[in-house]
Protein backbone atom coordinates (compact mmCIF):
# COMPACT_ATOMS: atom_id res chain seq x y z
CA UNK A 1 0.00 0.00 0.00
CA UNK A 2 2.58 2.56 -0.19
CA UNK A 3 3.39 4.13 -3.07
CA UNK A 4 7.47 4.83 -3.15
CA UNK A 5 7.38 8.07 -5.03
CA UNK A 6 5.48 9.80 -2.60
CA UNK A 7 6.06 11.43 1.24
CA UNK A 8 3.45 10.41 3.86
CA UNK A 9 3.15 12.41 7.36
CA UNK A 10 0.76 10.10 8.81
CA UNK A 11 0.53 6.27 8.95
CA UNK A 12 -1.99 3.66 10.18
CA UNK A 13 -1.16 0.03 11.03
CA UNK A 14 -3.78 -2.21 10.39
CA UNK A 15 -4.07 -5.90 12.16
CA UNK A 16 -6.05 -8.89 10.89
CA UNK A 17 -8.98 -10.76 13.38
CA UNK A 18 -8.84 -13.93 14.47
CA UNK A 19 -8.12 -16.91 12.17
CA UNK A 20 -7.04 -13.95 9.76
CA UNK A 21 -4.12 -12.50 7.94
CA UNK A 22 -3.67 -8.96 6.09
CA UNK A 23 -5.10 -10.24 2.90
CA UNK A 24 -8.74 -10.24 4.43
CA UNK A 25 -8.61 -6.33 4.62
CA UNK A 26 -7.88 -6.44 1.20
CA UNK A 27 -10.87 -8.66 -0.31
CA UNK A 28 -13.38 -6.00 -0.93
CA UNK A 29 -11.18 -4.59 -3.56
CA UNK A 30 -9.72 -1.23 -4.79
CA UNK A 31 -13.23 0.97 -4.64
CA UNK A 32 -13.90 -0.39 -0.94
CA UNK A 33 -11.53 -2.06 0.92
CA UNK A 34 -10.90 0.22 3.90
CA UNK A 35 -6.50 0.24 3.06
CA UNK A 36 -7.14 1.28 -0.31
CA UNK A 37 -9.43 3.86 0.76
CA UNK A 38 -6.90 5.28 3.32
CA UNK A 39 -3.87 5.38 1.12
CA UNK A 40 -6.13 7.59 -1.35
CA UNK A 41 -6.74 9.71 1.63
CA UNK A 42 -2.94 10.47 2.26
CA UNK A 43 -2.30 7.63 4.52
CA UNK A 44 1.02 5.59 4.83
CA UNK A 45 -0.91 1.95 5.30
CA UNK A 46 0.99 -0.73 7.02
CA UNK A 47 -0.90 -4.17 7.31
CA UNK A 48 0.21 -6.66 9.59
CA UNK A 49 0.25 -10.40 10.04
CA UNK A 50 0.37 -11.99 13.48
CA UNK A 51 2.19 -14.70 15.25
CA UNK A 52 1.44 -16.31 18.73
CA UNK A 53 -1.26 -15.80 20.66
CA UNK A 54 -2.60 -12.55 19.75
CA UNK A 55 -4.87 -10.31 17.70
CA UNK A 56 -5.96 -7.32 16.58
CA UNK A 57 -7.59 -5.52 18.83
CA UNK A 58 -6.30 -8.16 21.53
CA UNK A 59 -2.65 -7.30 20.40
CA UNK A 60 -2.91 -3.48 20.55
CA UNK A 61 -4.48 -4.01 24.17
CA UNK A 62 -1.49 -6.52 25.10
CA UNK A 63 0.35 -4.39 24.00
CA UNK A 64 -0.18 -1.21 26.16
CA UNK A 65 -0.83 -2.95 28.97
CA UNK A 66 2.29 -5.22 29.25
CA UNK A 67 4.49 -2.13 27.76
CA UNK A 68 2.82 1.14 28.43
CA UNK A 69 5.31 3.51 27.43
CA UNK A 70 3.38 2.61 23.95
CA UNK A 71 0.91 4.86 24.75
CA UNK A 72 3.06 7.76 24.44
CA UNK A 73 4.33 6.48 20.77
CA UNK A 74 0.66 6.06 19.41
CA UNK A 75 -1.65 8.48 18.64
CA UNK A 76 -4.85 6.92 18.38
CA UNK A 77 -6.59 3.37 18.44
CA UNK A 78 -9.71 2.28 16.48
CA UNK A 79 -10.83 -1.26 17.87
CA UNK A 80 -13.43 -3.17 15.55
CA UNK A 81 -15.58 -5.64 17.57
CA UNK A 82 -12.38 -5.88 19.89
CA UNK A 83 -11.76 -9.52 21.40
CA UNK A 84 -10.62 -9.27 25.56
CA UNK A 85 -13.28 -10.13 27.16
CA UNK A 86 -15.63 -12.91 25.89
CA UNK A 87 -17.81 -14.89 28.69
CA UNK A 88 -20.68 -14.07 26.19
CA UNK A 89 -19.47 -15.78 23.23
CA UNK A 90 -22.04 -17.12 20.90
CA UNK A 91 -21.49 -20.00 18.79
CA UNK A 92 -18.86 -22.96 18.42
CA UNK A 93 -16.63 -20.87 20.91
CA UNK A 94 -19.27 -20.80 23.78
CA UNK A 95 -19.38 -24.33 23.09
CA UNK A 96 -15.56 -25.32 23.45
CA UNK A 97 -15.44 -23.18 26.31
CA UNK A 98 -17.65 -25.26 28.17
CA UNK A 99 -16.34 -28.47 27.06
CA UNK A 100 -12.51 -26.61 27.91
CA UNK A 101 -14.33 -25.79 31.61
CA UNK A 102 -15.21 -29.90 32.16
CA UNK A 103 -13.10 -31.71 30.94
CA UNK A 104 -9.63 -29.57 30.97
CA UNK A 105 -6.67 -28.34 28.70
CA UNK A 106 -5.99 -31.79 27.23
CA UNK A 107 -9.67 -32.07 26.24
CA UNK A 108 -9.08 -29.40 23.09
CA UNK A 109 -6.46 -31.78 21.46
CA UNK A 110 -8.30 -32.25 17.98
CA UNK A 111 -8.22 -28.19 17.54
CA UNK A 112 -4.86 -29.10 16.51
CA UNK A 113 -1.22 -30.00 18.20
CA UNK A 114 0.78 -26.80 16.94
CA UNK A 115 -1.15 -25.48 13.99
CA UNK A 116 -5.21 -24.64 14.35
CA UNK A 117 -7.23 -27.38 12.58
CA UNK A 118 -4.57 -27.84 10.21
CA UNK A 119 -6.52 -27.06 6.97
CA UNK A 120 -9.37 -29.35 8.73
CA UNK A 121 -13.11 -28.82 9.84
CA UNK A 122 -14.37 -28.86 13.10
CA UNK A 123 -16.06 -32.12 14.15
CA UNK A 124 -19.51 -33.04 12.03
CA UNK A 125 -21.88 -32.60 15.28
CA UNK A 126 -20.74 -29.33 16.15
CA UNK A 127 -20.83 -28.35 11.89
CA UNK A 128 -24.42 -29.66 12.28
CA UNK A 129 -25.61 -27.11 15.56
CA UNK A 130 -24.20 -24.35 14.46
CA UNK A 131 -24.22 -24.21 10.37
CA UNK A 132 -26.63 -21.62 9.08
CA UNK A 133 -24.71 -21.43 5.61
CA UNK A 134 -24.20 -24.11 2.99
CA UNK A 135 -21.87 -27.09 3.57
CA UNK A 136 -19.45 -25.43 1.89
CA UNK A 137 -19.23 -22.34 4.18
CA UNK A 138 -19.61 -24.46 7.27
CA UNK A 139 -16.59 -26.67 6.68
CA UNK A 140 -14.72 -22.98 7.02
CA UNK A 141 -13.51 -23.08 10.41
CA UNK A 142 -13.29 -19.32 10.62
CA UNK A 143 -16.52 -18.83 8.99
CA UNK A 144 -18.37 -21.12 11.30
CA UNK A 145 -16.63 -19.75 14.34
CA UNK A 146 -18.14 -16.03 13.57
CA UNK A 147 -21.14 -16.84 12.31
CA UNK A 148 -22.03 -20.29 11.45
CA UNK A 149 -21.02 -19.87 8.07
CA UNK A 150 -24.33 -17.60 7.04
CA UNK A 151 -23.67 -16.63 3.61
CA UNK A 152 -24.07 -12.71 4.07
CA UNK A 153 -21.66 -11.91 1.42
CA UNK A 154 -21.87 -10.55 -2.81
CA UNK A 155 -21.37 -14.33 -4.24
CA UNK A 156 -18.06 -12.98 -5.96
CA UNK A 157 -16.92 -11.75 -2.57
CA UNK A 158 -18.08 -15.00 -0.94
CA UNK A 159 -15.47 -17.48 -3.19
CA UNK A 160 -12.99 -14.92 -2.55
CA UNK A 161 -13.30 -15.24 1.24
CA UNK A 162 -13.49 -18.93 0.47
CA UNK A 163 -10.31 -19.13 -1.42
CA UNK A 164 -8.26 -16.90 1.46
CA UNK A 165 -9.62 -18.23 4.70
CA UNK A 166 -9.00 -19.24 6.99
CA UNK A 167 -5.42 -18.12 7.08
CA UNK A 168 -4.20 -20.05 9.65
CA UNK A 169 -2.74 -19.82 13.15
CA UNK A 170 -1.30 -21.77 16.56
CA UNK A 171 -3.95 -24.27 18.38
CA UNK A 172 -2.37 -22.29 21.68
CA UNK A 173 -3.82 -18.86 20.22
CA UNK A 174 -7.99 -20.55 19.94
CA UNK A 175 -7.04 -22.59 23.61
CA UNK A 176 -6.11 -18.83 24.78
CA UNK A 177 -9.53 -17.09 23.57
CA UNK A 178 -11.68 -20.32 24.42
CA UNK A 179 -9.74 -20.05 28.02
CA UNK A 180 -11.26 -15.95 28.16
CA UNK A 181 -14.41 -17.46 27.44
CA UNK A 182 -14.85 -19.80 29.72
CA UNK A 183 -13.45 -17.44 32.68
CA UNK A 184 -14.47 -14.34 31.48
CA UNK A 185 -11.27 -12.34 32.35
CA UNK A 186 -8.82 -10.96 30.34
CA UNK A 187 -5.74 -12.49 30.82
CA UNK A 188 -2.63 -14.18 29.95
CA UNK A 189 -2.60 -17.85 28.63
CA UNK A 190 -3.43 -20.20 31.55
CA UNK A 191 -0.81 -23.04 31.27
CA UNK A 192 -1.80 -25.28 34.52
CA UNK A 193 -1.19 -24.02 38.46
CA UNK A 194 2.14 -25.85 38.26
CA UNK A 195 3.36 -24.53 34.87
CA UNK A 196 2.01 -20.91 35.83
CA UNK A 197 4.26 -20.86 38.68
CA UNK A 198 7.09 -21.32 36.95
CA UNK A 199 6.22 -18.65 34.21
CA UNK A 200 4.26 -16.55 36.22
CA UNK A 201 5.85 -16.95 39.63
CA UNK A 202 1.78 -17.38 40.24
CA UNK A 203 -0.31 -20.47 40.19
CA UNK A 204 -2.79 -18.33 38.11
CA UNK A 205 -1.81 -16.39 35.15
CA UNK A 206 -2.14 -12.14 35.61
CA UNK A 207 -5.00 -10.20 33.99
CA UNK A 208 -4.33 -7.48 32.15
CA UNK A 209 -4.90 -4.41 33.66
CA UNK A 210 -6.85 -1.98 31.47
CA UNK A 211 -6.43 1.46 33.29
CA UNK A 212 -3.05 1.39 31.67
CA UNK A 213 -4.57 1.90 28.48
CA UNK A 214 -4.23 5.94 28.33
CA UNK A 215 -3.99 6.23 24.88
CA UNK A 216 -7.01 7.56 22.95
CA UNK A 217 -9.52 5.05 21.89
CA UNK A 218 -12.43 4.83 19.06
CA UNK A 219 -14.59 1.36 19.80
CA UNK A 220 -16.98 -0.43 16.69
CA UNK A 221 -18.99 -2.67 18.07
CA UNK A 222 -22.26 -4.78 16.60
CA UNK A 223 -25.49 -6.18 18.24
CA UNK A 224 -24.89 -9.20 15.83
CA UNK A 225 -21.75 -10.40 16.62
CA UNK A 226 -21.20 -13.47 18.03
CA UNK A 227 -17.93 -12.94 19.48
CA UNK A 228 -17.77 -9.09 21.25
CA UNK A 229 -20.96 -9.47 22.19
CA UNK A 230 -22.62 -6.39 23.72
CA UNK A 231 -22.44 -7.95 27.11
CA UNK A 232 -18.79 -8.46 26.88
CA UNK A 233 -18.47 -4.64 25.66
CA UNK A 234 -20.31 -3.19 27.97
CA UNK A 235 -17.96 -4.83 30.42
CA UNK A 236 -14.98 -3.37 28.83
CA UNK A 237 -16.06 0.59 28.11
CA UNK A 238 -15.56 1.47 31.38
CA UNK A 239 -12.31 -0.53 31.91
CA UNK A 240 -10.35 1.86 29.20
CA UNK A 241 -9.78 5.34 30.81
CA UNK A 242 -9.84 6.95 27.29
CA UNK A 243 -12.76 5.92 25.12
CA UNK A 244 -13.12 8.96 23.15
CA UNK A 245 -15.71 7.11 20.83
CA UNK A 246 -18.12 4.35 20.84
CA UNK A 247 -19.69 3.82 17.30
CA UNK A 248 -22.40 0.54 17.15
CA UNK A 249 -23.37 -0.16 14.02
CA UNK A 250 -27.16 -0.07 13.48
CA UNK A 251 -27.49 -3.17 11.11
CA UNK A 252 -28.99 -6.73 11.09
CA UNK A 253 -27.10 -9.67 11.04
CA UNK A 254 -23.35 -7.84 11.12
CA UNK A 255 -21.09 -10.52 12.43
CA UNK A 256 -17.38 -10.20 13.70
CA UNK A 257 -16.00 -10.10 10.27
CA UNK A 258 -18.83 -7.90 8.43
CA UNK A 259 -16.54 -5.00 9.81
CA UNK A 260 -13.82 -5.75 7.22
CA UNK A 261 -15.88 -7.72 4.53
CA UNK A 262 -19.58 -6.52 4.18
CA UNK A 263 -20.65 -4.84 1.06
CA UNK A 264 -21.71 -2.53 3.66
CA UNK A 265 -18.96 -1.81 5.54
CA UNK A 266 -17.84 0.92 3.83
CA UNK A 267 -20.77 2.86 4.59
CA UNK A 268 -21.09 1.34 8.19
CA UNK A 269 -17.95 1.61 9.33
CA UNK A 270 -15.42 2.65 7.07
CA UNK A 271 -17.09 6.48 6.62
CA UNK A 272 -16.75 6.97 9.96
CA UNK A 273 -13.25 5.66 10.50
CA UNK A 274 -11.49 8.09 8.01
CA UNK A 275 -12.99 11.34 9.82
CA UNK A 276 -11.95 10.13 13.12
CA UNK A 277 -8.29 9.93 11.40
CA UNK A 278 -8.55 13.14 9.84
CA UNK A 279 -9.55 14.69 13.03
CA UNK A 280 -6.33 13.26 14.69
CA UNK A 281 -4.05 13.86 12.19
CA UNK A 282 -4.70 17.36 11.94
CA UNK A 283 -4.71 18.51 15.21
CA UNK A 284 -1.69 19.13 17.31
CA UNK A 285 -3.56 17.08 20.41
CA UNK A 286 -3.96 13.32 20.85
CA UNK A 287 -7.59 12.06 20.81
CA UNK A 288 -10.41 12.33 18.83
CA UNK A 289 -11.97 15.42 20.15
CA UNK A 290 -10.05 18.91 20.44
Amino acid sequence: MRDLDKRYDRAVILHHGILGSSEDWLLLGERRALPYLLSDGGYDVWLLNARGHSMGATALLVLLTTSPEYNDVLRSGILLAPLAFMYHVKGPMRLLANFYSTNGYNSLNFLGQTEFMNSETFPEQIVKRYCKGDKKSCENPMLLLVNGGSPLLEPKLMEDVMNHTPSGTSAKTIIHFVQLAKTGFFQMFDYGAANNVRKYKNGTPEIYNLKKVTLPLALFSSPSDWLATVSDIKTILPLLPNVNVHHVVKADNFGHYDFVWSPDAPDLVFNFILPLLDKITDSKKDGFFE
